[in-house]
């Protein structure tokens, strides 16, 4: 009431101030574009005409329910729709002309438009607000703009606004529909569906937050820095609010690490999506084609049917050629290629290796399934069987036994001392260092105080175990200590 009762004042204020000589006519459309922001009055140029959008107040959190409206009986039924949560509702257009004789004999010739009002429901709007006006009364629009901003929803009785929850259902108006047809030709509910309907409560649910966000301030969660909302990203549908510089700096990291599918929300345990918009927005030109070309290999990556083509300068998609071939053409470089190695079309030749990739693709058939094994035999051959027996056999002899430093002869230590003789070379070093070792007199290594291996000649040897060697003891004794 005291919002109301300022803009009143405000209005009277504005028409004393617009001058006796102007026309009343002129004077109110003077009042209400300094009262209302250009975005929801639009005058008519050179014409006393003006389009007023009035969004009606609502609570924060209204949940919208859509019901349909049965052709055959006019019956209500809850709409398959999921329900939409909204904090602003898309305006009520009201477009209205001054006549000549207004205020004074003729009331303002209008029309009501809106999205998710039905023509009847806009038609008993109508009726109020020809009930407003009446001669002599004066200015009349900004009181129909109060009446739809604060009355309207109450007046309909289109939704429950309370302590225990907000609601309100709405509904398209079909041709077909009984009851639905209104002789009221100044209402009009300019939407074709509910589909369309919800669609179009969503975005514009959505710019107004991001207006009103850019407003004001937020404490950014990740360097708790309070910063205007138009130096912040707001994450949806979380709503977790972070400063362009923190999401700017997590965008390039990730982005240079190729982890582009992965960009989520700072906080810890949040999902929500950062999208390609907001990266857009934060990081340079440059690096935002990387991650556009990124995330689109990506993509394609999870489409069988599509590859990227592996010459350099092309990175173009390219489709796979029919039947069991594994060649694809470029249409645009005209390069045949291989879609499994992403090589030059070898042929009927398997697919070549690199030593780089041998232990990955013999991890890969040993932990596979056996619908991957055989994917990997008929793409690589019979040879991925040989690189897994090689592979689980360096893995064994990197764990069981160590190389001799003179011939590189892998030796396995089953029991004794550490000292260690090649039954290749006859080379003998430490197998604690793998130094090696004097040839005439090997146990000076564990008897120098500077050699790291000092006073160790039987470390790992366990007392009264299998093999061992007390002859080893005895020559150490003899050849060093003694």
């Amino acid at each position: 009431m005291l919002l109301l009762f300022g803009q009143i004042c405000c209005l009277r204020w504005v028409l004393g101030m617009a001058g006796l000589d102007d026309s009343e006519r002129e004077q109110e459309l003077y009042a209400l574009s300094e009262i209302y922001p250009s975005s929801e009055f639009r005058r008519v140029p050179n014409e006393f005409s003006a389009h007023v959008y009035v969004s009606p107040n609502i609570p924060e959190g209204v949940e919208v329910r859509f019901t349909d409206a049965a052709a055959c009986d006019g019956a209500r039924a809850a709409s398959k729709l999921a329900n939409l949560s909204v904090s602003h509702l898309a305006p009520i257009e009201l477009r209205f002309d001054l006549p000549e004789d207004y205020p004074l004999k003729s009331p303002p010739h209008y029309s009501l438009t809106c999205k998710w009002l039905t023509p009847k429901q806009l038609a008993k709007l109508c009726v109020n607000m020809d009930s407003m006006w009446t001669e002599d009364s004066g200015v009349v629009i900004f009181q129909w703009v109060q009446f739809l901003q604060d009355e309207a929803l109450d007046f309909l009785s289109v939704g429950t606004f309370g302590p225990a929850g907000c609601s309100m259902s709405v509904e398209v108006a079909h041709p077909g529909t009984p009851g639905a047809a209104v002789d009221d030709l100044r209402v009009c509910q300019d939407v074709a569906s509910l589909s369309k309907l919800r669609q179009a409560l969503l975005v514009h649910d959505e710019e107004k937050c991001a207006m009103a966000f850019a407003s004001s301030s937020h404490d950014c969660e990740v360097c708790y820095c309070s910063k205007a909302g138009s130096e912040c990203v707001q994450l949806l549908p979380c709503r977790h609010a972070f400063c362009r510089d923190c999401v700017r700096s997590y965008c390039e990291v990730s982005i240079s690490d190729g982890a582009v599918t992965s960009l989520r929300c700072l906080t810890h345990d949040c999902d929500s999506p950062v999208l390609p918009t907001q990266v857009k927005e934060v990081v340079s030109r440059e690096l935002y084609e990387k991650y556009d070309r990124l995330l689109l290999q990506r993509g394609l990556e999870l489409m069988d049917e599509i590859v990227l083509c592996p010459a350099q300068r092309c990175q173009k998609p390219v489709v796979k050629d029919g039947g069991d071939s594994n060649m694809a053409t470029c249409s645009v470089c005209r390069l045949s290629f291989c879609v499994l190695c992403r090589r030059v079309w070898h042929g009927v030749n398997p697919c070549a290796v690199t030593n780089k990739d041998r232990a990955r693709l013999a991890k890969a058939y040993t932990d596979g399934t056996e619908a991957e094994r055989d994917a990997l035999l008929a793409r690589y051959g019979n040879r991925i069987k040989r690189y897994a027996e090689e592979e689980i056999s360096e893995s064994w002899l990197s764990e069981n036994s160590k190389a001799c430093p003179t011939c590189g002869c892998h030796i396995q230590k089953t029991h004794g001392c550490n000292k260690m003789t090649c039954t290749r070379c006859r080379n003998n070093f430490c197998w604690m260092c793998k130094a090696n070792l004097n040839r005439s007199n090997p146990y000076r290594h564990f008897g120098d105080q500077s050699s790291p291996c000092y006073n160790r000649l039987f470390d790992g040897v366990v007392e009264g175990g299998e093999g061992e060697d007390d002859g080893d003891e005895e020559d150490f004794l003899r050849d060093w200590m003694i």
